[in-house]
């Protein structure tokens, strides 16, 4: 399992990367709709692999994504002409409410998902617990690497059940 650290909106981009490398981290994710501050912040400075996740801003483009060890590409946009290795891309989905299990299995299974990674991100529901565990099983017959997060209140006990069989931890 590799380990994610997202880069909050408030911190000093070069001194946080530092940190979380210290702390363990694997990947520095920089997400576009977090990622404020970034003016002065050169890939090259960086002390970890990038995970830029591109979601509604879509500044995070051109060199940002070429320089990315992974570049988290939201199902729900469209998807962009670089030239990227599927290795390297991860599709993710961000349910605005739990979905139906076959709805959500057959949502991947329409993407192709190839040799990318797939993650697969919800709110927590009361039956959450056994629908997101059973999820992840379909979803790792479909892909090989596989992320299933709970989002919301409470989902904190489910997402650490969750990462034993997810590709990274978040």
């Amino acid at each position: 399992m590799r380990f994610v650290v997202t880069l909050p909106g408030y911190a000093k981009p070069l001194d946080f990367a530092i940190g979380a490398a210290r702390a363990g981290a694997h990947y520095l994710e920089i997400r576009d709709d977090l990622a404020g501050g970034l003016s002065g912040f050169h890939v090259p400075d960086c002390a970890l692999p990038l995970l830029v996740a591109r979601r509604k801003k879509q500044f995070l483009t051109g060199a940002w994504i070429e320089a990315a060890a992974l570049v988290d590409q939201e199902v729900a946009l469209p998807r962009q002409s670089l030239e990227i290795p599927e290795e390297r891309v991860i599709l993710s989905h961000h349910a605005e409410s739990p979905m139906d299990l076959d709805e959500a299995v057959a949502l991947w299974q329409s993407l192709g998902v190839g040799k990318r990674a797939v993650k697969h991100v919800e709110p927590m529901a009361q039956d959450c617990d056994s629908r997101l565990i059973w999820l992840q099983d379909r979803l790792l017959q479909i892909a090989e690497r596989v992320n299933v997060l709970a989002a919301g209140a409470g989902a904190a006990l489910l997402r650490r059940r969750l990462a034993a069989r997810n590709h990274l931890h978040y």
